[in-house]
């Protein structure tokens, strides 16, 4: 039996037992937020990945990029969101640094969500958590009044090694 401070990795079969068998609306959730989730174009997308999987949740309530595979459908993919000229321009411009293979940090992946959701009434905020200062409640307290908010979004980024799994990635 599991413990529950254990991880529990997505691909593991008891992941998606416990899915099937919730009947806690964030089961139902899952699902319908997956759809627009997609595999990192490079290992160093992280950021973009999310982006686009945190602007697809927003379907039908915020007016998506558009990527041409996808026409006549508006749906958020890393490519739509990386090859946009003004993102390119002000942001990260992706085909200056393919073979770098650097990725965005917290504060231009807030900015790649706030070129797409200006003026659409959502707003990113980035909020960095620094272990020497870090307020374990403040920050518990912050995510789950978050996650209480059908409007709102919570996206983290973290430190594998700080949870046991392994020196590098986050």
């Amino acid at each position: 039996e599991r413990k529950l401070n254990d991880l529990l990795y997505f691909n593991h079969s008891a992941a998606y037992q416990e899915l099937k068998t919730s009947e806690k609306s964030s089961a139902q959730d899952f699902y319908h937020y997956q759809e627009g989730w997609e595999a990192q174009v490079t290992q160093s997308y992280c950021a973009v990945a999310t982006s686009a999987a945190a602007l697809n949740s927003l379907r039908g309530k915020i007016d998506l990029p558009q990527d041409e595979i996808y026409i006549p459908y508006r749906w958020a993919t890393q490519n739509a969101l990386l090859l946009n000229e003004q993102v390119k321009q002000h942001i990260f411009n992706v085909q200056k640094t393919k073979r770098l293979y650097v990725g965005l940090g917290l504060s231009m992946a807030a900015s790649l969500l706030n070129y797409n959701l200006n003026g659409q009434g959502y707003m990113a905020e980035a909020h960095s958590v620094d272990p020497t200062t870090f307020e374990k409640d403040e920050t518990i307290k912050m995510i789950k009044k978050a996650l209480l908010d059908d409007k709102m979004r919570v996206v983290i980024n973290y430190d594998r090694g700080g949870i046991g799994q392994g020196p590098y990635g986050h």
